[in-house]
């Protein structure tokens, strides 16, 4: 698979990345805080996959943010 370039990642996803840096936190830190695969973790923060709402919003959760869904027009 390749690797997914910065322009090529969701912006949910590169906000995660940011706040996880920001938070010195590790893929082990998140998957620790989360409860989820530190694999999940490691593929989510390499930009890797495509995280599931629900990890979305237990990563949202452990970084003290919330995931809103809105609908569009």
């Amino acid at each position: 698979m390749p690797k997914r370039t910065q322009e090529s990642t969701s912006p949910v996803v590169v906000a995660i990345q940011a706040e996880a840096k920001r938070r010195k936190l590790t893929a082990y830190g998140l998957a620790k805080a989360t409860g989820l695969r530190i694999q999940t973790m490691q593929r989510l923060l390499a930009g890797q996959g495509s995280p599931t709402i629900a990890t979305l919003d237990a990563v949202a959760g452990a970084l003290g943010r919330t995931v809103t869904l809105k609908r569009s027009r």
